[in-house]
């Protein structure tokens, strides 16, 4: 599908990354509100990363149907996921030090 969309321009592009963006933001945030008990360590990054990439889908799908679309956009979301996922990981490898994080 991504390969398709790369293909078809910059419109079938953004409107790809929008879907994948608000799909794995909605799933991304259940998880992390399943999972937010202290001792699996609240989630917090993983929630907000989950919300947010759930609204920069609609901004990319929003972006795509729009006058001019850019794919300059990605690199913003590529680097918050990017950080958000460092900063959890971390988050869970020190409480798990502390032992206030149960192995799922």
């Amino acid at each position: 599908m991504g390969i398709a969309a790369a293909t078809n321009g910059i419109r079938a592009t953004l409107a790809v990354f929008g879907a994948w963006a608000v799909v794995s933001g909605a799933a991304q945030f259940a998880v992390g509100l399943r999972r937010r008990g202290p001792e699996l360590g609240k989630q917090i990054p993983t929630l907000i990363s989950g919300g947010l990439s759930f609204l920069v889908g609609i901004f990319y799908a929003a972006q795509a149907a729009g006058h001019k679309p850019s794919l300059s956009v990605l690199s913003v979301y590529a680097t918050g996921g990017g950080i958000f996922f460092i900063v959890q990981a971390g988050l869970l490898a020190w409480r798990a030090r502390r032992g206030t994080v149960q192995p799922v």
